[in-house]
């Protein structure tokens, strides 16, 4: 659902979607994900070509450029060097974490069972010879 404008800023600071993206240099979807998730504010406007929407330019310039934090990162067997990731790179390590967690979940349930499956076949066999 479409966020409502929840304060008001200065007209100015509203533009449209294509404006937003070219000037944040990001994709008009990616704006659409942004307000339908609440992450911006936008707005419909009337319009002589419809209704255009517009979100807030600061808005999307912040969401856009998030804080950089610096963390120390080290390969085995080399030196650790300091490097610099997006809150958003972040955000997205430990999505792949917890995918992977959960990946490895499955895997040791599975194994488990191939184990109990193993077992139940060599007592068959052995009963059989």
């Amino acid at each position: 659902m479409p966020s409502k404008s929840r304060k008001s800023p200065d007209d100015d600071d509203w533009v449209t979607l294509e404006e937003a993206a070219r000037r944040a240099r990001c994709s008009v979807s990616t704006l659409r994900s942004w307000y339908r998730s609440g992450q911006i504010q936008s707005r419909i406007i009337p319009g002589a070509r419809g209704r255009p929407r517009q979100v807030l330019l600061s808005e999307v310039k912040k969401r856009r450029m998030p804080s950089v934090t610096t963390s120390t990162v080290a390969r085995p067997g080399t030196k650790a060097t300091k490097s610099a990731i997006t809150a958003a790179g972040w955000q997205d390590l430990v999505d792949k974490v917890q995918a992977l967690t959960h990946q490895v979940a499955e895997v040791r349930e599975l194994a488990v069972k191939a184990q109990k499956d193993l077992a139940f076949l060599k007592r068959q066999s052995g009963r059989h010879v």
